[in-house]
């Protein structure tokens, strides 16, 4: 099963984002995180912290072990450019960008085709059980309900 996380409008450029997406790529997804964390790239912060939400994800949400996650892709996008003067002498200007990149983190399950097999046979088995069952429910009498109600209004009563 694959788990993604996206990071939107990350002020870094992609050209230099795309390099430790790289080297991350196809890594185990708790050693990818210590290879960013020491990596002397700046990006390597913001990669970082989209894969650790992408683990987070597939642990939280579908149950996943954390030491059994492989980054299978790592995406970095193009997102746009804020445009910026910077002044110049004798009164001119010069425009630059900074530009903006969307991060894509996708991180699987080493064995997950077997785990989805075995998660929908036992599934049917549940069902299987659940129906077969029947349940009791025993009511409350009713005559304690309406002992508090007449105590209620003798109380008001008063």
């Amino acid at each position: 099963m694959e788990v993604k996380a996206i990071g939107k409008f990350i002020r870094v450029s992609t050209r230099k984002a795309r390099i430790p997406a790289q080297i991350v790529k196809g890594m185990n997804a708790v050693e990818a995180v210590y290879t960013l964390k020491y990596m002397p790239k700046g990006s390597a912060h913001q990669v970082k912290k989209v894969l650790e939400s992408a683990i987070a994800n597939a642990v939280h949400n579908f149950g996943m072990k954390e030491s059994e996650l492989i980054v299978s892709e790592v995406m970095v996008d193009k997102g746009p450019s804020l445009r910026r003067v910077e002044y110049k002498a004798k009164g001119s200007v010069a425009f630059y960008n900074r530009p903006m990149s969307h991060i894509t983190v996708i991180v699987k399950d080493a064995n997950g085709a077997e785990k989805k097999a075995s998660k929908t046979v036992k599934a049917k088995a549940v069902k299987a059980t659940k129906s077969t069952e029947t349940k009791t429910v025993k009511k409350a009498p009713r005559a304690k309900k309406q002992e508090v109600v007449e105590v209620e209004a003798t109380s008001k009563a008063e």
